[in-house]
């Protein structure tokens, strides 16, 4: 079993209102669970209503940080 993390990112206003980086987590949380790892809620980073084509992105400076710190095992993104 290895410590996942997973990254979620909206970029729209309207995707923020319409939930979908709930739908997105749902979705990769079940694949974590399904190739039999572990996911704590800490280990969630949630960037919602950022661009993708600028690279400040407080959770996403967040879980680099933690992945040097070697807090996790194993990514997984909703693509």
């Amino acid at each position: 079993m290895k410590r996942a993390a997973i990254y979620a990112r909206t970029s729209t206003t309207k995707q923020e209102n319409d939930e979908t980086i709930e739908n997105q987590l749902m979705a990769v949380r079940e694949r974590v669970l399904g190739d039999g790892n572990e996911i704590t809620d800490e280990r969630i980073y949630k960037d919602d209503g950022y661009t993708g084509s600028i690279l400040y992105r407080p959770e996403l400076d967040r879980l680099r940080a933690d992945a040097k710190e070697k807090m996790f095992d194993i990514l997984y993104f909703y693509d």
